[in-house]
């Protein structure tokens, strides 16, 4: 069996720029079908601009967000300040594993899914487009 573990620790939540958190929610808005792009732009299906997706900030955002992940049979582990994401590919027998934050950290609970969810939809993404 062949595992493949990629261990994401990407920045810190408190050091993101405003422009990192609105891009990431971006990504997570087109894959929760809430804009579409369309060439280079994008439109909203949801009554609020692009500044006011609250992913980032708010679990009644996020939660449906991480359900998504999971009904794609992928499995996410949230516990203190760690969240991964799970998927077994049984074709290739390929493991992945997607984590931020580790138990020292003084990134949030939110904030370290938030991230985790982000690296999982670019990979998601990338194995979509193959």
């Amino acid at each position: 069996m062949l595992y493949l573990r990629k261990k994401s620790i990407i920045k810190q939540s408190n050091c993101m720029t405003q422009e990192e958190i609105l891009e990431g929610n971006k990504l997570i808005a087109l894959f929760m079908g809430d804009i579409e792009r369309e060439d280079s732009k994008v439109s909203f299906k949801k009554s609020c601009p692009v500044n006011g997706l609250k992913y980032y900030s708010s679990w009644d955002w996020l939660m449906p967000v991480v359900e998504k992940i999971e009904d794609g049979n992928y499995a996410v582990t949230i516990t203190q300040n760690v969240c991964t994401i799970r998927a077994c590919i049984m074709g290739d027998r390929t493991i992945r594993a997607y984590q931020n934050g580790n138990y020292l950290t003084p990134n949030t609970k939110l904030s370290n899914t938030w991230l985790a969810v982000i690296e999982f939809i670019k990979w998601y993404n990338e194995k979509l487009s193959k």
